[in-house]
């Protein structure tokens, strides 16, 4: 079969192509695509309120409004109502602005600053990327001691909620007595892929649906939170070269060159992930 059929079983929420890049910047790459999700969320948030930028309470609906995220867990955690909070926040948003949606607004100051925290706060628990937790962190920080704060927690409950959530999954320890059924089931999907580029010396379509195909109906949920993130990230930017270059479904045209390249890179980053897991 050399149709890329491998796509459609990918999870689904790593379909959505609408999340804005905020920036080039370093600083972005950490970021998960939860966090960009949020972050569209929020671009989605002031438009519809008219606003002419990202802002605080913009970020916090978002937070308050995506089940699907470790910083709604951690609110439930915390006794936080989502809901209240949703509805507290765009109850505050300012209206009467004209927006004019042509993609990602910008920042506002407050938002624009508070992703640095954001990145802080992931360095200070000593975690290779920044997820929708930390910018809820952030924001727990930035509000200490205001009236009208967000979220009405202290910070260290807020971090004493995250390590609890993140102790219900395997973490590196656990990996160092054995493998979770997850974390084997990627190491054979690797192992595969390498058997697969070994044995040609060539990418072309045929070899892209071998490989790619190993990574079919993969359950990120059940890895650990880091080696998700990174492998999620990598399973987005595949589904997006293959968005960008509609032929590469048709197994009756060429793929372009620059795909290829594209492909080729992606392939690469998955190789380091084996080298990485055949060194624990």
């Amino acid at each position: 079969m050399t149709d890329l059929s491998w796509y459609k079983g990918l999870p689904a929420h790593l379909f959505s192509s609408s999340v804005p890049h905020a920036s080039h910047d370093t600083m972005f790459d950490t970021f998960t695509d939860r966090l960009r999700q949020i972050i569209s969320n929020a671009n989605d948030e002031a438009e519809r309120a008219g606003s002419p930028s990202i802002d605080i309470d913009h970020l916090v609906a978002a937070l308050c409004g995506w089940k699907e995220s470790v910083a709604y867990e951690m609110l439930l955690k915390l006794g936080v109502k989502p809901k209240a909070v949703l509805s507290a926040a765009r109850s505050r948003m300012p209206t009467g602005f004209k927006a004019t949606p042509r993609g990602p607004l910008p920042f506002s100051e407050a938002a624009k600053e508070s992703m640095p925290v954001a990145v802080a706060e992931a360095k200070a628990l000593q975690m290779s990327y920044t997820g929708t937790e930390h910018l809820l962190l952030a924001l727990i920080t930035r509000s200490a001691g205001k009236t009208d704060a967000p979220f009405p927690v202290a910070h260290a409950d807020a971090v004493a909620a995250l390590t609890e959530i993140l102790n219900d999954l395997p973490g590196p320890v656990a990996l160092a007595r054995g493998d979770s059924a997850a974390v084997a089931d990627l190491r054979q999907r690797l192992a595969a892929i390498e058997a697969i580029l070994a044995a040609s010396t060539t990418l072309d379509r045929t070899l892209l649906d071998r490989a790619f195909g190993a990574l079919a109906g993969i359950d990120t949920e059940q890895l650990p939170a880091m080696l998700q993130h990174r492998i999620e990230r990598t399973l987005l930017s595949i589904n997006r070269i293959a968005e960008e270059f509609p032929d590469a479904r048709d197994p009756a045209r060429a793929l372009p060159a620059t795909a290829l390249v594209a492909y080729a890179y992606r392939l690469q980053q998955i190789r380091r992930f084996a080298d990485e897991l055949a060194t624990e």
